[in-house]
């Protein structure tokens, strides 16, 4: 923590620092206090983690547009409110309290939650995943074993419920779905692929994200499973926030827009080509990256960590072939981004990554060529 600013015998601490040090202790709090304004015309978010690392997660608590806490314990925009009532790492609910919570939504009934708040899943939610789903369909993929043993949620009739089947269940009645993190967007990291190991176009980990990745020639569940078809067939909005992790402006702004397609109040983001919000993904890193003028200017680093201002095109950045905003906006606050300190970029809202973009740190850029979205350029 920061020094702080003591005024008598209280220290004044950053908002972030006081998130880290009462956590879960102030969701409780807001959950109680808040209750029925929250709960008037309200979308309920349900967040489903799958094989991730739960970066997504931790990177929405550093969004600053609109105060996170809010989006965990109800939220408000116009005449709409929208909480996360199901999240395995900030929810008020665990264990069995938070599988009743998604059987109560994929049968589109109620759950009554800790404070005595009845969430009314009837009209539908805004179902988030975030991480890839393991899809095990034939006796190679995931060398011949269960989904489960790759990624599941809770026991049921002695049986451990694959995560993959807990997104079948809930796409059925969810209204709108968002990808957060290239893992739940195309598979990432999970779906990386193994030296020698064949299949039929999944990898060894079954890992699959909501969206097809072309690069990597993986399909996507929506196109897979017969739920995923059914939601768009009925006009399920689906959109893809990617990224490793996905930065928290990305997801509380989409998120929010999400909220408001789903209440008629707002259309749906224009998505790109990779399935990514136009507003958010339409330009490359390079173009917006705070060294072009040094790219312009032909001044470049010639090794990693070297103590210039130089572009880092030759030293392994791939933000020709990227489309990513942050690295001008800054990842927090205007603070930050791979490119502003020193760091290349690595594809990572791409479909292929990481794949298609190893080794990071050299200029080829790995076995093959990543892609634009629609609405980018080459720089």
């Amino acid at each position: 923590m920061e020094p702080g600013i003591y005024m008598g015998l209280l220290p004044v601490i950053s908002r972030r620092d006081f998130l880290k040090l009462t956590g879960a202790g102030i969701l409780v709090l807001a959950a109680r206090v808040s209750g029925g304004a929250a709960a008037a015309q309200l979308v309920p978010v349900l967040w489903l983690l799958g094989q991730g690392c739960a970066g997504c997660t931790t990177a929405m608590l550093e969004a600053t547009s609109m105060d996170p806490v809010g989006v965990l314990v109800g939220a408000r925009i116009y005449s709409v409110s929208f909480r996360v009532v199901a999240n395995p790492l900030f929810s008020i609910v665990s264990g069995e309290e938070y599988l009743d919570v998604l059987r109560a939504a994929a049968e589109g009934g109620s759950a009554r939650l800790p404070g005595g708040e009845v969430v009314d899943f009837s009209e539908g939610y805004v179902l988030v995943v975030e991480g890839s789903l393991p899809v095990c369909r034939d006796p190679v993929t995931c060398m011949g074993l269960p989904e489960a043993l790759y990624c599941y949620l809770g026991i049921e009739e002695g049986e451990p419920v694959p995560c993959t089947e807990w997104f079948r269940r809930l796409l059925a009645r969810a209204s709108a779905l968002m990808a957060a993190g290239t893992c739940a967007s195309y598979g990432g990291v999970r779906a990386a692929e193994a030296p020698s190991y064949s299949s039929s176009g999944l990898p060894v980990t079954g890992a699959v994200g909501v969206f097809p990745d072309p690069v990597r020639g993986r399909p996507g569940l929506l196109d897979m499973l017969a739920e995923g078809r059914d939601f768009l067939s009925r006009g399920g909005v689906a959109v893809a926030v990617p990224g490793c992790p996905a930065n928290g402006e990305a997801i509380i702004r989409t998120l929010a827009s999400l909220v408001l397609a789903v209440e008629g109040l707002a259309e749906p983001p224009s998505l790109d080509a990779y399935h990514r919000p136009v507003y958010i993904y339409a330009a490359t890193t390079h173009e917006q990256c705070p060294r072009l003028s040094e790219y312009e200017a032909g001044i470049f680093r010639t090794a990693p960590g070297e103590p210039t201002a130089g572009c880092l095109f030759r030293v392994g950045c791939k933000g020709k072939r990227s489309n990513c905003p942050w690295n001008m906006v800054g990842w927090v606050n205007g603070i930050g981004g791979p490119t502003r300190t020193g760091g290349v970029c690595t594809g990572c809202t791409m479909p292929g990554f990481p794949d298609a973009y190893e080794p990071f740190w050299r200029r080829s850029g790995g076995r093959r060529g990543g892609g634009r979205g629609r609405g980018a350029r080459s720089g």
